[in-house]
């Protein structure tokens, strides 16, 4: 009997350890699934699970130039030709600004040029960074500035901004020498100052129709410019020599004698003609437009000195007498003096307020 209760209480003793240990088991399997369980994925997760990975802010990027030449500035077309060098250098490998920017003023040529000097991959450099380089020759479009003409300054800029802005915006900054240019780099007709690089955050007044962005959006622009300058002498000479010399003659008219009034006419209609035949010469080199340059208000005061002289041999004519003294060419002298003097003053006076 004794042995049988023993047996018993075995039994149960058993039976209880099994459960603990049974328990004990599933409570740790349980704790082990709830730390190695992953959840899963929403259905955008795995839409977007194969696109790239960009940089939660903006992300440095080196920029640098080197000009080459500059040519062929044509005001008609506001465009001119450019052949330069240009390098980006970053450390994010996700960034590839290389492949995420765009020359805002090109003019679209078909003769445009992007050369990549590099070949595809993009190894990082000794640093860490990547480096890309660029060759490009186009056409771009700039503002001319006409006020002044034929004096007075331009601007030529390259204007190169970034295709990534909001929160993945690339942010370009200048090397540490931003642009150099060629030694020999000139530009026919026009003195070549020195040409800056300058960076800047352009902000757009729209969201470009994306729920995802801000009402506005920023982007990173890299703007080269090229100031160029009329030389005076170069000018004077070219635009305002065959204009003063048009008007001397006109006024010549005064030293023919008032009974020759047939040749005073052929003289002053000579040289009508000859300034409408400069002032149309001039205006085929500029744009079309309605504001007044330099050159257009010389050209004005030149034809309201023809008409004057014009005018005024017309009223000697008629005011012609038999006394041969009073036709005399010495008395004439002081009234071409006199028109020439206050013509140059005018024109003076209009270039200083000008430029």
């Amino acid at each position: 009997m004794g042995a049988v209760l023993i047996s018993r209480w075995v039994a149960i003793a058993l039976l209880a350890a099994t459960t603990v240990l049974g328990v004990s088991t599933i409570g740790a399997l349980s704790a082990a699934n709830a730390v190695t369980t992953t959840p899963t994925p929403s259905p955008s997760a795995q839409l977007n699970a194969g696109s790239p990975v960009y940089p939660a802010g903006p992300s440095d990027v080196v920029f640098g130039a080197y000009i080459v030449s500059v040519q062929a500035v044509n005001f008609v077309t506001s465009t001119f030709t450019a052949d330069f060098y240009f390098w980006m250098r970053w450390s994010n490998p996700e960034l590839h600004p290389d492949e995420r920017f765009e020359i805002m003023n090109a003019s679209g040529n078909r003769g445009d040029q992007l050369t990549p000097l590099e070949v595809w991959p993009i190894e990082k450099e000794p640093d860490g960074t990547f480096y890309r380089s660029f060759h490009y020759q186009g056409t771009f479009s700039f503002e001319p500035d006409l006020a002044d003409y034929p004096f007075g300054n331009q601007v030529l800029p390259i204007v190169l901004e970034g295709t990534l802005g909001g929160d993945y915006a690339i942010n370009f900054i200048p090397d540490t020498t931003p642009v150099a240019t060629d030694p020999g780099l000139t530009l026919p007709g026009y003195s070549v100052g020195s040409v800056e690089l300058t960076t800047s955050v352009f902000q757009y007044a729209t969201n470009f129709g994306s729920f995802g962005n801000a009402q506005t959006a920023d982007y990173s622009r890299v703007v080269i410019t090229i100031p160029i300058a009329h030389p005076f002498w170069s000018s004077l000479v070219k635009y305002l020599l065959p204009l003063m010399l048009v008007v001397i003659t006109a006024s010549l008219i005064f030293l023919i004698p008032p009974r020759l009034s047939s040749a005073r006419i052929i003289l002053s209609i000579t040289s009508m003609l000859t300034l409408v035949s400069l002032d149309g010469r001039t205006a085929n080199e500029m744009p079309s437009g309605d504001s007044l340059m330099l050159i257009d208000v010389l050209f004005i005061l030149s034809y309201v000195f023809i008409v004057a002289t014009i005018f005024h041999a017309i009223t000697q004519t008629w005011n012609i007498r038999n006394d041969e003294e009073s036709l005399g060419i010495t008395p004439h002298w002081r009234t071409t003096v006199a028109y020439l003097a206050v013509y140059f003053a005018v024109c003076g006076l209009t270039t200083y307020l000008f430029i």
